[in-house]
């Protein structure tokens, strides 16, 4: 491990405008902003009752003509009144595919980093790096190196919420090593100054719920409640295809079952739960301690929505649309007592909504694209983490970008 920064080479993307109303604008000429809820299109107005402030933006972003969040082009700082974005790290980490927060210090976040072929004047590795000061100061740890002319898939960075000492990751090379090698679970006892490796087969997400590390293997379910050192696989039920998440309510096991909705197990009795409006439940989670309570996220081939259920998984009822098209993620605070949780669209929107009520209510926190010291730079969202105390940070062409609860 060095105390050194972690080479870094950015590349500046593209913001793209929209015409579109969703409460507050956006700076001139650019991409999302405000915090109302979604709604409106071309001149109508948005809801956006709790918008950005305004700003200088003379052009419509996401909130052409005076949607109630702000007049025409209102800016605003992308979170409006829950908080403002801060800068960490004036430069871009280059191939960041993970990032999550400490399980205590608000100020510590650890970060999965492929430094590939094609990443200039770095080596090629897999490398985790942590912070004490949200990103802007880097200390680094090779897992492995990358094979020639590959690159890494990463699926997941989890710190564990009670012991600091231990972090686990999962990530793939879509080529480079014989099909029989292709994904490696790391894990470190030591704070992230070493890492063991396993290879598993197939390995699609890996999360931590109710106690459990989970890893989705070979469209199965396998649990680790030693963070890593043994995984047992659990049988998928009947109807449930593709395991896409996880949580453990009570003495139920609750699986988000992809094109097969939701199911509900104990033991090996399983019913099916409707989740009104969604032919495909592609990620779900729960609270530590609140069992009763669970999030999901699905949609219907046209829209995307969060779904809540307050009684462990019997019932679903939705919270919030959002925004059409994009690659859409749920992370939900693992710790004792967090209810912050974080959708976020890994494609075409980068936008980022956040509820602090344990996914009851959601408000558009989206980086607003002019955010200071960000000359040309996109701040757009790609990797987002629960930081401590329920602050969330945000990997982007920008750099490391942080936001207070």
């Amino acid at each position: 491990m060095t105390g050194k920064a972690v080479g870094i080479w950015g590349v500046a993307l593209l913001v793209f405008a929209c015409s579109s109303g969703s409460g507050g604008g956006g700076a001139a000429d650019s991409g999302i902003g405000g915090s109302g809820s979604f709604s409106g299109t071309g001149n109508t107005a948005g809801n956006g009752a709790t918008a950005g402030a305004a700003g200088s933006g003379a052009s419509a972003g996401f909130g052409a003509s005076a949607g109630s969040g702000g007049g025409a082009g209102s800016g605003g700082s992308g979170a409006g009144p829950s908080g403002v974005w801060t800068v960490i790290e004036n430069s871009s980490l280059y191939g960041v595919t993970a990032l999550t927060g400490h399980p205590t210090d608000p100020n510590s976040i650890a970060i999965l980093i492929d430094q590939s072929p094609s990443a200039p004047g770095l080596g090629n590795s897999v490398v985790i790096a942590t912070s004490t000061d949200s990103g802007k100061t880097l200390s680094s740890t090779k897992i492995i190196d990358v094979p020639k002319d590959s690159y890494i898939d990463g699926h997941g960075l989890v710190w564990h919420p009670k012991d600091a000492q231990k972090i686990a990751t999962a990530f793939g090379f879509p080529y480079g090593f014989d099909f029989s090698d292709l994904w490696r679970f790391a894990s470190s006892a030591d704070g992230g100054k070493s890492f063991q490796l396993q290879s598993l087969v197939h390995l699609e997400k890996l999360v931590w719920n109710a106690g459990a590390l989970v890893a989705l293997v070979d469209g199965k379910v396998r649990l680790s409640t030693d963070f890593g050192t043994n995984f047992t696989s659990v049988q998928l039920p009947s109807g449930c295809t593709a395991a896409a998440g996880y949580a453990k309510s009570g003495n139920n096991d609750v699986f988000a079952c992809g094109k097969d909705g939701v199911v509900s197990c104990q033991g090996t009795i399983c019913s099916a739960v409707a989740v009104p409006g969604a032919t495909t439940v592609y990620a779900l989670g729960g609270f530590a301690t609140d069992p009763s309570r669970l999030v999901a996220l699905g949609g219907n081939g046209q829209n995307s929505e969060v779904y809540q259920s307050t009684d462990g998984g019997k019932t679903f009822n939705s919270v919030q649309q959002l925004p059409k098209g994009g690659s859409w993620w749920l992370q939900l605070d693992p710790r004792d007592g967090g209810k912050t949780v974080v959708v976020n669209d890994r494609a075409s929107g980068h936008a980022v909504w956040r509820s602090n009520d344990a996914g009851a209510t959601f408000s558009d926190v989206t980086p607003s694209p002019s955010l200071p010291n960000t000359p040309g730079l996109s701040t757009y969202a790609y990797e987002v983490g629960i930081t401590a105390g329920g602050g969330i940070v945000a990997y982007t062409a920008a750099g490391i970008l942080r936001l207070d609860p």
